[in-house]
């Protein structure tokens, strides 16, 4: 059973999106003409350049997760990562570009659309919707490390007094006055391993169109029983599935897997824990949140809502709203291992000639 400490340590890693709080002047960039944004940490502390930023769950297990507002027609400049940016508009439409030695590239994605940026590619975004949008904006690595900014950026940023110091912070300086900073140089060395991606590839690997899904009605070896159908869509990565036919829609899975999950009221995952941390995020509706060796603690996640559940916890969901829902997982590596379920889930998968064969996959359905 799980003790009262260990549910409590599973509450302080429970982001409300209502309650969140936006990081003061988080970048650079964040007062050039186009740029304006607020930025939230939810998971990690991200790639931001002010050291007193405000984290809802600190802990940070192979990945950073950041939720992004921006008014119509901002975003962010053109930048660069040391690790993996994965992107995911949660409202409204967002535009997202790139360069290349041809110039500039872009493409136009909707909600849950996922666009998965390639190492070494100066990218930014901005919203194109008519009114206020939200980008949930996921990064690899424990320590996502600091922003390569293009050169440009580094330029307007100084013309309004903005700089960089030494560790990478933000600094208000005099308008105009060319201040030595290391984001140039972080810029500099981006820029050489520019690649040339152009639309084509982007669109042929790196975006997964939510409209375009292929879903698993079968995904794991609980989905026959009575509560816990379900469909899977393997957004990024191959993830823990039992499905071994369900087809991945991005392989680049550096740092983490994504996956989307529709499931009917009353209806979800049964009880089972992973190897890594696993991440769930409402992305409509309400889900109960069961937790424990027999799912005697449970929280409720409402929409946009995060949870971070460390491994050796069994966990369980259902959606609890009157209609069909959806949900977002992350899972921590690039090889999250497999399921370990609930005993009790195993029996009674076999009960209805359900197993699993010596690579994990569901054997076939006696009827």
């Amino acid at each position: 059973m799980m003790d009262t400490i260990s549910y409590n340590k599973i509450c302080q890693r429970v982001a409300r999106f209502k309650e969140l709080k936006s990081t003061p002047l988080p970048f650079v960039d964040s007062q050039i003409q186009g740029a304006l944004r607020d930025i939230y940490l939810v998971i990690g502390k991200g790639v931001v350049e002010h050291s007193n930023s405000k984290i809802a769950i600190s802990e940070s297990e192979s990945f950073n997760v950041t939720l992004v507002k921006a008014p119509p027609n901002n975003g962010a400049s053109l930048h660069a990562h040391a690790t993996s940016e994965v992107f995911v508009p949660l409202t409204g439409k967002w535009a997202f570009f790139w360069t290349n030695s041809k110039g500039q590239e872009e493409i136009t994605l909707d909600p849950y659309d996922v666009f998965s940026c390639p190492l070494g590619v100066m990218r930014g975004f901005r919203n194109v919707a008519d009114e206020d949008a939200w980008l949930l904006a996921i990064t690899g690595g424990d320590d996502s490390g600091r922003v390569f900014w293009h050169p440009d950026v580094i330029d307007k940023a100084a013309a309004h007094g903005w700089y960089l110091d030494d560790d990478g912070d933000v600094k208000k300086g005099v308008p105009g006055e060319v201040v030595t900073n290391p984001g140039s140089l972080l810029a500099q060395n981006a820029l050489l391993k520019a690649s040339e991606w152009g639309l084509s590839d982007m669109l042929g690997s790196q975006v997964a169109k939510f409209n375009k899904l292929i879903p698993s009605n079968l995904p794991f070896i609980d989905s026959i029983l009575p509560g816990h159908e379900r469909q899977n869509f393997n957004v990024l990565g191959a993830g823990v599935t039992e499905d071994a036919s369900l087809e991945v829609s991005i392989k680049d899975d550096i740092d983490f897997n994504i996956t989307y999950m529709k499931s009917s009221p009353g209806k979800g995952p049964a009880l089972h824990d992973h190897k890594t941390v696993e991440v769930f995020m409402s992305l409509s509706g309400k889900w109960e949140i069961l937790l424990g060796d027999d799912g005697e603690n449970s929280i409720i996640l409402e929409e946009f809502d995060i949870i971070s559940i460390p491994p050796g916890v069994m966990r369980g969901l259902r959606n609890i709203g009157s209609e069909e829902q959806w949900l977002l997982t992350i899972l921590g590596s690039s090889n999250p291992g497999r399921v370990s379920w609930h005993p009790a889930v195993l029996l009674e998968a076999s009960k209805r000639g359900l197993t699993l064969d010596s690579l994990g996959n569901i054997n076939t359905v006696i009827q």
